[in-house]
C-alpha cells in the first residue's frame, strides 16, 4: 500500500517558511499529530529534504527515507535519489506500507503511485510569504471517499481519497 498523507488549511497551505528559511509546520494540532503517528506507525516515510529539515529527527518506529541527490549520512535516515529508486528496493524486500510526507514535490510526483491520500483538514486560514501548498487532487484520478470529524477534535476533519481502478 502506497499513501500520502498530510495537514492542510483552509486555503490549501500545507507548510511555510520562517524568516532563516527554515520550513515549519503552519498549525500544531496534537490530535493530528496522534493520528499522523497511527497511521504511519512501522511503515516506510518517504520525506523531501526540506521536510526533513522541518522535522530534524527521525520518526521513531518508522523506517526514515529522505529524497535527495545530495550524501546526507544522518543516524536513522537512508537517503535515495528518487521515488522510483525508494518503490523498486522495497518492492524488492517486502514493505508493510509506504506513507509519503512532504512536501509539495514529493506529493506530486507520489500522486503517481499513492493508492490512498489521507488529509486532516484544518480551520486555518494561513497568509504570508513562504507557502507551500497542497498539490491539485485529480478527480479522474483519486475519488473522495469520506470527510469525516476527527473524534478526538472536532475542529478538524479527514478527509480520505482513494485512487479510482
Amino acid at each position: 500500500m502506497i499513501g500520502m498523507i498530510s495537514a492542510v488549511s483552509v486555503n490549501g497551505v500545507i507548510g511555510k517558511t520562517d524568516q532563516n528559511g527554515k520550513p515549519i509546520l503552519p498549525f500544531d494540532y496534537s490530535e493530528d499529530l496522534k493520528h499522523f503517528k497511527n497511521i504511519t506507525l512501522n511503515s516506510v516515510v518517504v520525506m523531501g529534504r526540506r521536510t526533513w529539515e522541518g522535522i530534524g529527527r527521525p520518526l521513531p518506529s518508522r523506517e526514515n527515507i529522505v529524497i535527495t541527490k545530495s550524501k546526507l549520512n544522518i543516524p536513522g535516515i537512508k537517503c535515495m535519489k528518487s521515488i522510483p529508486d525508494v518503490l523498486r528496493h522495497y518492492d524488492y524486500i517486502g514493505s508493510p506500507s509506504i506513507w509519503f510526507i512532504g512536501g509539495r514535490q514529493i506529493y506530486e510526483e507520489g500522486m503517481y503511485w499513492a493508492d490512498l491520500i489521507i488529509l486532516t483538514l484544518t480551520p486555518d486560514v494561513i497568509k504570508g510569504d513562504g507557502l507551500v501548498s497542497f498539490p491539485f487532487i485529480n478527480p479522474s484520478k483519486f475519488r473522495l471517499e469520506t470527510i469525516e470529524p476527527m473524534e478526538t477534535d472536532t475542529r478538524l476533519q479527514i478527509a480520505t481519497y482513494h485512487r479510482k481502478r
